[in-house]
């Protein structure tokens, strides 16, 4: 079980970092293919996950797949969205106090 939840939290980690470096390369329309990077990533993850564990079917294929999806969107949403509005919010804080003095 702590193999399951270590695979889930480091694949994360890794295809959440892997999509914010990728948007840093201001690929064109990259907001449209974001989504399917994510999938491949997972499936990608998935099937190494299946097969290390000696049981390579496609409903553990699936499994894995679809738990690391489920992180990976809602890590995003919480961690990398809810920062970047913190720094947004602060950012524009300190931009109206200095248009005030």
């Amino acid at each position: 079980m702590i193999e399951l939840v270590e695979f889930y939290m480091a694949g994360t980690i890794a295809i959440i970092g892997i999509i914010e470096w990728l948007k840093q390369l201001n690929i064109k329309n990259f907001h449209k293919f974001a989504p399917y990077i994510s999938l491949v990533l997972c499936l990608v993850a998935g099937f190494f996950a299946a097969k290390s564990n000696a049981k390579l079917d496609a409903w553990n294929i699936f499994c894995y797949c679809g738990g690391l999806l489920a992180c990976v969107q809602l890590g995003y949403q919480a961690v990398v969205e809810s920062i970047c509005g913190a720094i947004n919010r602060f950012l524009n804080k300190n931009n109206t106090e200095i248009k005030e003095d």
